[in-house]
């Protein structure tokens, strides 16, 4: 989340039930998340690269949502921030 207001909403129950551990869990070198109003020009984009997902929309809420198989958790934009310099502040 870039800055404080930045939020998402995220299902992961709306990816395809076949596809959902090779998305959290895929062998693939890396993964990046897009924020876009066109999804279907970055699957374009990406066609024969890497596979593209829809699994939510950002929001203005700065919170992220996350679901899975009915379970929901719930982090606010400053508890992220704290989470991303977990290694910055254990190498200082």
């Amino acid at each position: 989340m870039v800055h404080e207001d930045a939020g998402a909403s995220v299902d992961i129950e709306t990816v395809e039930r076949g596809t959902r551990k090779r998305l959290l869990f895929g062998e693939q070198p890396g993964r990046v998340v897009f924020e876009t109003t066109d999804p279907r020009a970055v699957a374009e984009a990406f066609d024969g690269v890497a596979p593209v997902t829809v699994v939510g929309e950002a929001d203005g809420s700065n919170h992220l949502e996350l679901t899975v198989n009915e379970e929901r958790l719930q982090y606010h934009a400053s508890e992220i921030a704290d989470l991303r310099s977990t290694i910055d502040d254990e190498l200082a």
